[in-house]
């Protein structure tokens, strides 16, 4: 009789009960601490198992950071203004040598400011940022793969569409553009522009006039409208 007793205690048997009973005795403090550990576990899992996937969205998020630093102080610059700032000489190096592959279009301004005609007018329609005229750090003429970002004014209604040909937006103010981790069509540090000719939709980026394709390959857009 001892014995069956024994062997009857609710506590000797792993019954749904003394399951929630063992649960229910972990406090909220206790249970936080499980789950940060958890997470922990789990980034360090991803550090060893994922570094690339890791570091390439760190990389992209970065790069966004400062597309939108860049386009805070184009905003600033046009209310001071009254009119867009003009693309920097996407050849011209930061020792004011333009790169072998420069076109012959003149452009006398100084690595990173505006680059503008006689007339008044911008020489570029695209470029590099212009990152002295608009009071900018160096660091925020590229994106976090060491290529520099294109900006694009408004001279008519900039156009943007989905990488699918459905259209987003007729009418950007500027355009800053990040050709991401492939770098396809990218101005580098050098001021040589990389090739993109394998890519239709990166070749777009690369070379557009007036409309850019959102979602291109890895390209990062960003529009502004002012």
């Amino acid at each position: 009789m001892i014995a069956t007793m024994a062997t009857n205690h609710p506590c000797r048997m792993t019954s749904h009960l003394c399951l929630r009973k063992g649960i229910s005795g972990f406090s909220l403090i206790e249970l936080s601490a499980i789950v940060a550990i958890s997470a922990t576990l789990m980034v360090g899992y991803l550090n060893i198992t994922q570094p690339k996937t890791l570091l390439k969205a760190e990389k992209i998020m970065q790069t966004k950071s400062s597309m939108d630093h860049v386009s805070i102080a184009i905003k600033r610059f046009k209310q001071r203004f009254g009119r867009m700032p003009c693309p920097a000489d996407p050849w011209m190096r930061s020792d004011q040598t333009r790169s072998i592959d420069a076109p012959s279009i003149i452009s006398l301004s100084p690595f990173g400011t505006e680059s503008i005609g006689s007339n008044g007018t911008c020489i570029f329609q695209s470029g590099m940022v212009p990152i002295h005229s608009l009071g900018l750090e160096e660091k925020y003429a590229l994106d976090k793969w060491n290529n520099r970002l294109r900006y694009h004014p408004s001279f008519s209604k900039l156009k943007i569409t989905h990488n699918n040909g459905t259209i987003i937006s007729n009418n950007a103010s500027y355009i800053l553009l990040s050709h991401g981790p492939n770098g396809l069509g990218a101005f580098m540090a050098s001021g040589i522009q990389r090739d993109s000719s394998n890519n239709p939709q990166e070749e777009n980026n690369a070379t557009s006039s007036g409309t850019y394709i959102d979602h291109a390959g890895d390209d990062i857009l960003l529009s502004g409208h002012i």
